[in-house]
């Protein structure tokens, strides 16, 4: 029985992921740090969504912004999962106002016919890598006009911006600074 078999016989998204079905896709979010601060809890026809605070970090990140812009896109995956497997995901944010880590409840919606935009989500959804390789940045920028571009440094690489002097332009010296302030 392939994924797409199994989905079609189950309308409920507890009885579909009481294995973790998808939230295996849910979980390949990305997250600041690869914190991964989120927790599911499946029950109940539905998938609840928590934010996990003891993942959080407090020094860069006192307010727990990013903890929940992770949280958001975890959730963005599981929707799309939903939405790639025939279904229309009915989601509820913050259902419950006295529980502020409880940050949203999903349950299967009616049956629908993935669009394109679904599918293609989806296959990004699997194919996303994180690539921390800087040599390779520009091979990946090719095609795109950006108001910066990438450039070979002596020590190391980094970015210029386009409307900045040319890196061959002097900079001035101590005696010239210290005429120019006099």
């Amino acid at each position: 029985m392939n994924d797409e078999q199994f989905i079609a016989e189950v309308k409920n998204l507890a009885e579909i992921d009481s294995d973790g079905f998808l939230l295996n896709y849910a979980v390949l979010a990305p997250s600041g740090h690869n914190t991964q601060p989120w927790l599911f809890r499946v029950g109940n026809g539905e998938v609840d969504l928590y934010a996990d605070r003891t993942r959080g970090l407090p020094v860069v990140d006192p307010e727990d912004r990013a903890l929940m812009i992770s949280c958001g896109v975890a959730l963005f995956y599981l929707r799309v999962a939903i939405g790639h497997f025939g279904y229309a995901g009915e989601l509820q944010t913050f259902p419950d106002p006295d529980d502020q880590d409880l940050l949203a409840s999903v349950r299967l919606g009616p049956v629908q016919e993935p669009t394109e935009e679904d599918e293609s989500l989806f296959r990004a959804i699997k194919e996303r890598r994180s690539n921390q390789d800087r040599s390779r940045i520009g091979s990946y920028l090719e095609g795109y006009s950006l108001p910066f571009r990438p450039q070979r440094r002596r020590r190391g690489r980094g970015f210029t911006s386009s409307r900045m002097k040319s890196p061959s332009t002097p900079w001035p010296s101590s005696s010239q600074k210290a005429t120019a302030f006099s």
